[in-house]
């Protein structure tokens, strides 16, 4: 009996963990990895289709906001939609050319 119990319980992990794994970009909490090259602006990214993007408050997005002001940039990150707006948690970023605002 243990034994049974202990293979279902095993499968069912195996079975999340697959879930997990073919989902690919999307994270748990509904979040979807993207690459956006656009223009930083406050507290923003403009990506080049004009879909805008509010940067979330993290290492690497206050990085980006504090030196990169109106450059056009490459972003790694995810991206999740509340009420109708997209934010972006920034896992890196490439400088690509100097902007003006």
């Amino acid at each position: 009996m243990k034994s049974t119990l202990l293979s279902i319980m095993v499968l069912a992990l195996a079975f999340v963990l697959a879930l997990t794994f073919a989902a690919g970009n999307v994270s748990a909490m509904g979040g979807k990895k993207v690459d956006i090259t656009g223009k930083v602006l406050q507290g923003k990214i403009v990506a080049d289709n004009g879909k805008e993007y509010a940067v979330a408050d993290n290492a690497k997005g206050q990085e980006l906001m504090s030196g990169h002001m109106c450059h056009q940039v490459e972003v790694k990150g995810m991206v999740t939609t509340k009420d109708g707006k997209d934010t972006i948690t920034i896992s890196s970023f490439k400088h690509l050319a100097e902007g003006k605002c």
